[in-house]
């Protein structure tokens, strides 16, 4: 049975958690303006300004047709943005920042419906203060349209799952959609999850007669999802992900992208079970500490290394969550 918990301690983490992203930030202009005095954020800013106008003029910019289709959706909500606000750099960094905030805050929203009482707090700590919220998707780009659309679809997730209720799948559709449109490989990680949940999650209203067939439903909904992501991959990408010379191209392309400026990425397609743990390990836990060769590949390994203890240290005594009231 659901139940109300004590959460007088929320509301100062919260704030410490919005000093903590603006800190997150600053270091991020820095890091990108000053460090390195490249990146994806200034040709957001460059081509957002520009579209700007068209915004202003009451006309939905067309996209560009350059780089790919998620690069060419951020510029044009880079201009919307700017169409209200004067263009600055800084200042648009600072946005970007809130709206991932925003997604932050949505997760814990998320897993406070579902977490016992005593891993509320750790959470909370975790998603307000890793760098991995804190840090990087605080910059004009990709990373935090795409914390908030993931956020809103966990929260959307959770209330679904409570009692396979239908009115939560229209905004779940619009977060998976809003993710889709950046990074569709997410959204397709996103919505196997959900179906899997849909098939073995329990209901809070066990009484129900109809939950039976509302869970046929919500499952129904989200295989359709699945099929949808598969039936837009290639349309989106160029790739059949049923050939395996278009995997094998894709893949190589993927390598050769995250290669840049010192940054590898490794791995390919799972093509067995036995490769999952594998991949599981370098999706969750890279960069490991033998990987980093500068400084912000440092500070990435300290953290996936904290993740990997946490792992060890908390997982063979995680029970099964019997869910909380937001």
């Amino acid at each position: 049975m659901a139940r109300q918990v004590d959460a007088s301690w929320l509301a100062k983490w919260v704030a410490i958690g919005f000093v903590a992203k603006l800190a997150g930030t600053w270091a991020r202009f820095y890091m990108v303006t000053t460090i390195y005095g490249v990146g994806d954020s200034f040709r957001y800013y460059r081509v957002g300004t520009e579209l700007a106008t068209q915004w202003r003029d009451g006309r939905i910019p067309d996209l560009t047709g350059r780089g790919s289709f998620g690069t060419q959706v951020v510029e044009a909500v880079t201009g919307g943005i700017f169409a209200i606000i004067t263009p600055d750099m800084l200042g648009g960094f600072l946005l970007f920042a809130i709206v991932a905030f925003m997604g932050q805050l949505m997760l814990y929203a998320a897993f406070r419906r579902w977490a016992q009482p005593h891993q509320l707090k750790p959470y909370a700590i975790l998603i307000f203060l890793l760098p991995t919220y804190a840090f990087w998707p605080s910059s004009i780009g990709k990373d935090a349209l795409v914390l908030l659309a993931i956020g809103a679809a966990a929260y959307f997730i959770a209330r679904s799952l409570e009692a396979f209720e239908i009115r939560w799948l229209f905004g779940l559709g619009l977060a998976f959609a809003a993710v889709g449109v950046i990074r569709i490989h997410i959204a397709g990680l996103m919505v196997a999850a959900f179906v899997l949940a849909t098939l073995f999650s329990r209901s809070y209203r066990p009484d129900d007669h109809t939950i039976a067939l509302r869970r046929l439903m919500v499952l129904g909904a989200g295989v359709g999802a699945a099929l949808l992501v598969v039936g837009l991959f290639p349309d989106i990408f160029g790739v059949d992900i049923l050939s395996s010379q278009d995997r094998d191209g894709f893949t190589a392309d993927v390598f050769r992208r995250t290669s840049e400026r010192g940054t590898v990425g490794s791995g390919g397609f799972v093509t067995s079970p036995l490769e999952i743990p594998g991949a599981l390990a370098h999706v969750l836990y890279r960069p490991f500490p033998w990987e980093a060769s500068e400084l912000q590949h440092f500070l990435a390994a300290g953290e996936t290394g904290l993740l990997i203890l946490l792992t060890i240290w908390k997982l063979p005594a995680t029970p099964y969550p019997t869910g909380c009231i937001l």
